[in-house]
């Protein structure tokens, strides 16, 4: 295993009761990776938090149109109060304000800053959106680990990680957190995460993965999967029109009912 853990802050020496979701500050610990991180991201933490000065420079570029956009969901929507942004809207807002900068800071100088030039301090779900973010820009073990790869779709998804018992993430909601990742980089999916996916896709009845789902198929039909009703899916999923589902009329036979199932993971998955 490369990496041992990849979790938020918690109590380890009192495991009791989960605590009250309003009660709980969970943040992905960069610094409990391994210790060949970049100054400033993991390693031993200072007491004195430091906020960076920012040296004075030329005038700024003109924004791009993308940056501008994100300035405006960062203004109207409060994002790191509500914390619902994807990650590349986190990106685009981070990056517009502190470039690359803001990758190699200890979390407690990412939300002092956010809090000094956004007015407002993030919330727990921004929080791990932002520690999610930071690490798959830079580390490849979300997509090779299992672990830490429902950590970070379970930030994705705006839920969060409990180490005292295994949580359920849907197809539908691996799906959101792989197209999400892929938006930041396109790293390969390793065999350790398509097994798992494909675990998932068997326990919910799927036999055909759609999209990027697809990365796990393979390791699906290893798992006797039915290659032929697949097949037949297949065939009918090419037929239908994904854009107008509303009159789709389909037969309550094994087929009907596996192709129902496929298209039920890409209408959840919409908007990502």
């Amino acid at each position: 295993m490369p990496v041992e853990e990849f979790k938020f802050s918690m109590d380890l020496d009192n495991p009791g009761p989960r605590k009250a979701k309003d009660e709980q500050v969970q943040e992905l610990r960069l610094d409990d990776l391994d210790s060949d991180l970049p100054p400033g991201v993991g390693g031993e933490r200072s007491s004195d938090l430091v906020v960076p000065e920012v040296a004075p420079g030329p005038a700024k570029k003109a924004a791009v149109p993308h940056e501008v956009q994100a300035q405006k969901i960062a203004q109207d929507t409060t994002i790191f109060r509500d914390g619902s942004a994807s990650l590349s809207v986190f990106a685009d807002v981070l990056s517009d304000a502190y470039g690359e900068e803001w990758l190699e800071w200890e979390p407690e100088t990412i939300w002092t800053m956010v809090k000094r030039d956004f007015g407002m301090m993030p919330n727990d779900r921004a929080k791990e959106k932002i520690m999610a973010l930071a690490f798959i820009t830079k580390r490849d073990e979300a997509w090779t680990s299992w672990d830490i790869f429902l950590n970070v779709a379970l930030a994705v998804n705006d839920q969060e990680a409990n180490f005292h018992y295994m949580q359920y993430i849907s197809p539908a909601e691996i799906l959101r957190a792989l197209k999400e990742m892929h938006s930041i980089r396109d790293v390969k999916v390793g065999e350790e995460v398509r097994g798992y996916i494909a675990n998932i896709c068997l326990n919910e009845g799927l036999v055909l993965l759609p999209d990027m789902l697809e990365v796990a198929q393979e390791y699906l039909d290893i798992m006797g999967n039915d290659t032929d009703l697949r097949d037949a899916v297949r065939e009918k999923v090419q037929s239908i029109d994904m854009d107008n589902l509303d009159n789709i009329e389909l037969d309550e036979d094994s087929i009907g009912i596996a192709t129902a199932r496929t298209i039920a993971i890409l209408e959840a998955a919409k908007g990502t």
